[in-house]
């Protein structure tokens, strides 16, 4: 049965087992100080525990599914993955516009190989500012010169190294 839990400083909700809350505690603690999360999550609004890893801006809670694969891995590369996919979402709501009195993103301002790029500088500068291992620093520098993980269904995504 999924707990809730209410992230009082950031004001965001993390919905799953109690794992995946500890987890998901864990990771924002690691990186709510550093600029690179300060910057992102302005409109992340919900972490739920999911079968896979990705980012839904649309409707009322901004939420940023997870995946098993991805919450029990590292805690320093789980909150970067964070920061990524707040950035999506950021990234959604910029770049809405309002035609004919209907709000809405062209899919390619959020998501595609050039806002992947976008989402995973900003998660490499997670990294940094927490002083994560260099291995994970590495591995983010070869996805963001050859990305791949935005071709992947959402239903397979999950960001693990």
């Amino acid at each position: 049965m999924d707990s809730e839990w209410i992230c009082q400083d950031e004001d965001i909700r993390i919905v799953g087992c109690k794992e995946f809350i500890e987890a998901t505690i864990n990771a924002i603690e690691l990186i709510r100080l550093t600029y690179a999360f300060i910057e992102m999550r302005k409109h992340l609004k919900c972490i739920r525990q999911s079968n896979s890893s990705y980012a839904e801006p649309r409707g009322k809670q901004p939420t940023y599914w997870v995946g098993e694969p991805t919450w029990k891995s590292d805690v320093s590369w789980y909150a970067s993955t964070i920061v990524h996919d707040a950035c999506h979402i950021v990234l959604y709501y910029e770049y809405q516009v309002c035609l004919l009195g209907v709000r809405f993103t062209l899919p390619w301002y959020w998501k595609g190989a050039t806002p992947e790029r976008i989402c995973m500088l900003w998660q490499l500068t997670a990294l940094e500012q927490i002083n994560a291992p260099d291995y994970m620093k590495s591995h983010l520098v070869m996805q963001i010169v050859h990305p791949y993980h935005h071709r992947i269904p959402f239903k397979d995504a999950n960001w693990t190294l």
